[in-house]
């Protein structure tokens, strides 16, 4: 098959591909982001996670009671 054509807008993204990695780089996005894009193309935000611990608790009614 052959692949989908490119159509855009953008001369740039006519030159682009999107292709999956053989082996994860976990690091590469916070490399690509470590500094500010000079051409404001893009932002990075962080905020903060916020995990109900409770979800991570054994739950007491399924827990194995054993009785000798």
């Amino acid at each position: 098959l052959c692949p989908k054509p490119n159509i855009t807008d953008n001369p740039l993204s006519k030159k682009s591909y999107v292709e999956e990695f053989s082996e994860p780089v976990p690091g590469l996005f916070q490399a690509l982001t470590a500094e500010p894009d000079q051409h404001e193309r893009w932002i990075t935000f962080t905020y903060p996670v916020d995990f109900d611990v409770s979800v991570f608790q054994p739950k007491h009614e399924k827990e194995i009671k054993y009785h000798i």
